[in-house]
């Protein structure tokens, strides 16, 4: 699904988005402590430059969100509680989107135009 089109237009290359969603346990599961995630990060990436180096392994353990980017593609990772998706309980899941024609991953993740419009609103509301 991820080969180029006769004339290598990234464009035209589908899919582009990938979602990965797992338990917050992902972060930390594998020997050496988070491993798992890590080989999750790299193989994501690896559809996009499969000769793209190992993601590093953070010495103290994942944070709770993240961006890493590439030339053509972005990926962003982000631990959510579903009580602020509108669920009647905690519940922590951990979501990783890629964007492999562009930058847009961390956006569409974090939700930086919604923020934007609601800055711009309450702007608009205190004048």
């Amino acid at each position: 699904m991820r080969d180029a089109t006769a004339n290598d237009d990234l464009r035209l290359v589908r899919p582009r988005y990938c979602i990965w969603e797992n338990v917050p346990g992902a972060l930390s599961s594998g020997k050496p402590k988070g491993a798992d995630f890590q080989a999750v990060l790299t193989e994501f990436i690896r559809i996009a430059e499969p000769d793209a180096p190992d993601v590093p392994l953070p010495e103290k353990g994942w944070s709770k969100s993240g961006v890493l980017m590439g030339d053509t593609w972005s990926l962003a990772y982000k631990l959510h509680d579903a009580q602020y998706w509108g669920v009647p309980q905690r519940r922590k899941r951990i979501c990783v989107l890629i964007d492999y024609c562009g930058h847009t991953a961390p956006g569409i993740l974090y939700g930086t135009e919604l923020r934007r419009n609601a800055e711009d609103v309450e702007s608009d509301q205190a004048e």
